[in-house]
């Protein structure tokens, strides 16, 4: 136990800091510019975010609120991040795609995977009927992509990852089968017999470890 202590930075919160964090915490109907200026004091940086990134969480649940105004307010970081992710999430569910792929291009290190969490949903629906093919569901699946290259096609690794989660949903209903490719269009034929020998789906980040979003 001495050895361990001996190698770790931690530098404990400052008693009042912890005080208002567990205070706003707790009130969770406080209002939302009040709560935030109390976790603007905070003198611990991680604190701060991580108090600042509540508040924004709640606050953008709002039907009035802009989502991305409450982010531009959290610390900078992960904790920013994370919060223009969330509110893509936000976005999206209101129906204002073009927002929410907006606040995914805010979201750092998450990026891609906020993209994601716009076109998987409606994906993923593509194999809930009777079909058993991907020639039968591409056109659909095509025009999902459609949809979002014009906003995330630069930003974004959509293209690899699209098809690639495209490919694996349909391998994890039918079962992995070059007879699930025929009848599909030659351009794309060969990438989806090539996705016939992938074991997994590719990592979501190729680069490097996955980035630690904080703690919900």
């Amino acid at each position: 136990m001495i050895a361990l202590w001996a190698c770790t930075d931690a530098v404990p919160e400052p008693p009042e800091d912890v005080a208002v964090y567990t205070q706003v915490i707790a009130e969770l109907k406080a209002e939302p510019e009040t709560a935030m200026s109390r976790c603007d004091g905070l003198s611990d940086a991680g604190t701060r975010g991580d108090c600042q990134l509540l508040v924004a969480r709640r606050a953008v649940r709002g039907p009035s609120s802009v989502p991305t105004e409450w982010c531009d307010r959290v610390n900078e970081g992960l904790w920013r991040h994370e919060c223009f992710f969330e509110a893509a999430e936000t976005l999206r569910r209101r129906g204002r795609s073009e927002d929410a792929a907006a606040a995914c291009l805010l979201s750092g290190d998450f990026v891609n995977d906020c993209a994601q969490h716009l076109w998987q949903t409606p994906v993923h629906r593509l194999f809930q009927g009777d079909a058993t093919g991907f020639a039968a569901l591409y056109p659909e699946a095509l025009a999902i992509y459609e949809r979002w290259v014009p906003a995330l096609s630069e930003a974004t690794d959509l293209d690899q990852r699209f098809w690639s989660r495209f490919w694996e949903q349909g391998f994890l209903s039918w079962g992995r089968d070059e007879a699930h490719c025929e009848g599909l269009p030659a351009e794309v034929l060969a990438r989806c017999t090539q996705a016939v020998a992938v074991t997994r789906p590719p990592p979501i980040h190729p680069d490097g470890p996955a980035p630690v979003r904080p703690k919900r």
